[in-house]
């Protein structure tokens, strides 16, 4: 590797953690598992070994995670409140322990205690009076959140006996079965996700009312101030004795094999408990051997976290669906016998391409292994073969399409089938009228895709500008069709139905109306957005915007050459060609008179400028962003005067780099000494 690839590669991987950081600690949310997160942050550290010239200030190796709220008053920790390092690995608890042997020319005593996936927190006392709490933020100031944290039960707001200062620190968490008891409440419209994120939007509530109402607890682990106890056991069985809640499962250990026999043993004995854990935190007991060994800016020497894997569970395989999408590839999705995992109910994942299907080698009834993260995504992991019924049938692609039964076609060095019936097949016309009433096309909000999917089996609409022809009187006999008993129809699954959906089309007799004002006020969207919604193969949002810039309206974008569209810049040949068939296929050829008799307006209005602060510079955006979609930050960014490009060339000046960012516009940018923008930097230059 080449010290500009490394250079890159180092550039995507903090700008990556530090979102994940973000959302983490800030917004509640968790992007990708612990173990995706920690395996990355691990590349980081051993890149930044190699090359320690290109270390960054704001590398996440280089500071914790930060969690402060503006709404909050700050409070400076005196002792910083680092992070843990983690490893999921026995060997490298092992090599823990060597290095401390090392170190100390002498064997060590540990502690073990159980790791809770709640918030971290710290409260200070001041003569036995609780002054303050405060949350980790940075890891040097924090948030001070007193008035929520006085609401546990359980943390004492005064000690009479105590006449000197200390700060004691654990983590705040939320029950399972008061997370299980929302979740089941069919009153509640605003369930909580999972038990970890609920605790740290809890800690972080504007109303002091709602940590009561939902009795979170804390558990205490460390303690500073006046030495109670040469060694950490006797310390905090001293707090325990004070009052304070201290964990559940805590054990001494005489040396590493202890630890890593309790390591095993906890990993059965914490699945009682009624809250969420996820690891064992490894410390060393004696006070002065921890003195000696200090800390780096991020971590203590003197302590590892061992991270139990993330939770999988076995279930039966019941069959395989291929799903065609809007522009005819064909997805398989495995459903199974429905699991729970992370508190969700699971009974779906999606098995991506025909690679990973041939990968699992899945049969029929196949007992398969499901894992989910956090709030990831959850997919099928493995497949035990042992449990597989002898002259199980393999799982295979079906040669044609599920819906309409067309032959499918693979591209050669393609994952994924096509269904290139792509008129007749209304699985794609279903895909294509939710991508159209889609956030950043459309956006009519309040026409979900299972009612788009509703009134495509049922043949009120056989094709997406239908529902600008759409009446009241049409909806109220569509209403009425369904509470005839001899009138059968299909749901949205393609299952018969009756009668019994007389709840549901109540409901959609006092929302008609409504429904219809959104879906005819979105004739006021701008023309960007109606050209990304059409839905042509490899026109994004950008591109769309891009055309229309360039062009001037719709009508001049459908009739331009693929030459002429090819000379646009960031638009390459493909995305013309695309555009160039799209237009003229004998379906489309009166679209656009259509569109503009529904009341479209087919012309380009450019956004007015507020801010001359990018005049002169190119902009190219990369990867997810949290402030919105990539087109609605390209507007901004054109309103403060830039150009925006879709790739990085010798004119680019800046990269604006979100989540997941491309890898080849990074190692660009850098070989071209691009300046590279984070979010939040980008953001800085916006409030300037």
């Amino acid at each position: 590797m080449t010290i500009s690839e490394a250079a890159a590669k180092i550039a995507a991987l903090v700008v990556e953690l530090n979102q994940y950081n973000d959302a983490y600690y800030n917004k509640n949310k968790s992007l990708v598992s612990d173990l995706e997160y920690d395996l990355k942050k691990k590349e980081l550290e051993a890149l930044e070994a190699l090359y320690p010239s290109l270390i960054r200030g704001d590398s996440p190796t280089q500071k914790v995670g930060e969690d402060r709220d503006d709404f909050f008053l700050k409070v400076h920790h005196e002792i910083p409140m680092l992070s843990l390092d983690n490893t999921y690995s026995y060997e490298e608890v092992r090599e823990f322990d060597k290095r401390l042997h090392e170190a100390l020319g002498e064997s060590v005593t540990y502690v073990c205690e159980l790791k809770y996936d709640g918030m971290a927190i710290a409260l200070h006392y001041e003569k036995g009076q609780l002054i303050y709490a405060s949350t980790r933020g940075d890891g040097v100031v924090g948030d001070n959140v007193t008035s929520n944290i006085l609401q546990i039960e359980g943390i004492p707001h005064s000690l009479p006996n105590i006449d000197f200062d200390f700060e004691v620190r654990g983590e705040v968490y939320m029950l399972n079965s008061y997370f299980e008891e929302q979740a089941r409440d069919p009153e509640n419209k605003n369930r909580l996700k999972t038990p970890r994120n609920a605790t740290s939007g809890t800690v972080k509530t504007h109303d002091p009312n709602k940590v009561a109402e939902r009795r979170l607890q804390c558990a205490l682990y460390q303690y500073y101030g006046k030495e109670l106890a040469p060694d950490h056991w006797s310390t905090i069985e001293t707090i325990r004795q004070w009052g304070f809640p201290i964990g559940e499962l805590r054990k001494q250990c005489a040396g590493i094999d202890e630890v890593l026999e309790t390591i095993a043993a906890w990993q059965t004995a914490r699945t009682v408990l009624d809250y969420d854990t996820d690891g064992v935190v490894v410390k060393v007991d004696n006070l002065a051997v921890r003195n000696r060994l200090g800390a780096t800016s991020h971590s203590p020497r003197w302590a590892i976290a061992y991270k139990y894997p993330p939770e999988q569970k076995e279930t039966r395989l019941n069959r395989v669906e291929f799903q065609v999408g809007r522009t005819g590839v064909v997805t398989p999705v495995a459903v199974f016998d429905t699991i729970k995992l992370n508190h969700a109910d699971i009974q779906k994942a999606t098995l991506h391409n025909a690679d990973q299907l041939r990968r699992l080698d899945l049969h029929e009834h196949d007992t398969i292994l499901i894992e989910r993260a956090g709030e990831v995504i959850p997919k099928v992991v493995g497949v035990n073969k042992e449990k597989r019924t002898a002259g199980a049938t393999p799982i295979e692609y079906p040669a044609l399409c599920p819906c309409c039964g067309t032959p499918l076609q693979r591209e050669e060095g393609q994952s994924y089938f096509i269904c290139s019936n792509h008129e007749g097949c209304i699985d794609q016309k279903i895909a294509r009228t939710i991508h159209f009433a889609s956030r950043n096309a459309l956006d009519i909000r309040s026409l979900g895709d299972k009612r788009i999917e509703e009134w495509y089996r049922n043949g009120l609409i056989k094709e997406t500008l239908d529902l600008y022809s759409l009446t009241s009187e049409q909806l109220q006999e569509y209403v009425k069709a369904y509470t005839l008993k001899d009138k059968i129809k299909h749901n949205l699954f393609g299952e018969k139905i009756t009668k019994s959906m007389q709840q549901r089309l109540d409901a959609y007799r006092q929302s008609n109306d409504q429904l219809l004002d959104k879906i005819h006020l979105s004739v006021n969207r701008p023309v960007e957005t109606l050209l990304f919604g059409l839905g042509i193969p490899n026109l994004g949002e950008v591109q769309s915007e891009v055309l229309l810039e360039h062009f001037g309206s719709l009508e001049a974008v459908a009739q331009a050459t693929v030459e002429e569209m090819s000379n646009v810049p960031n638009v390459g040949r493909v995305m013309a060609e695309a555009v160039w068939n799209y237009f003229r296929l004998e379906q489309n050829k009166g679209l656009l008179d259509r569109l503009a008799a529904i009341g479209f307006d087919l012309q380009y209005r450019s956004q007015h400028r507020f801010s001359d602060s990018l005049v002169g510079e190119s902009v190219v955006i990369t990867g997810k962003l949290f402030m919105g979609s990539r087109p609605e930050v390209a507007k901004r960014v054109k309103a403060m005067g830039a150009i925006v490009q879709s790739a990085v060339n010798k004119q680019t000046t800046i990269l604006i780099v979100g989540v997941r960012p491309n890898a080849k516009k990074l190692k660009m940018a850098h070989e071209y000494a691009v300046r590279i923008l984070t979010e939040e930097e980008f953001n800085d230059l916006l409030n300037q």
